[in-house]
């Protein structure tokens, strides 16, 4: 499952909460579930169905999301990530 996520504008940073629809996704909604942004490596766990995305022009017009479910593994850990 991959989101992206674009800024279309080129002078002002643009945020907002986007709604995933898990259950439709197989993600189910009341579980966490592990996101890593493939543009800067950036690791998350996410709880429910609502995110915060901010996209600054200059640093990060463009958000590329890859959702997993979560399972946890030792891997899964903060030291691992």
């Amino acid at each position: 499952i991959v989101l992206v996520a674009v800024n279309l504008d080129p002078f002002r940073t643009q945020s907002g909460t986007v709604t995933i629809p898990l259950e439709r996704l197989g993600l189910g909604g009341d579980r966490p579930f592990f996101v890593r942004e493939l543009l800067s490596d950036e690791k998350y766990l996410w709880n429910g169905g609502r995110a915060f995305i901010e996209l600054v022009p200059d640093l990060s017009p463009v958000k590329v999301y890859r959702l997993y479910r979560y399972v946890r593994r030792e891997n899964d850990f903060d030291y691992y990530m």
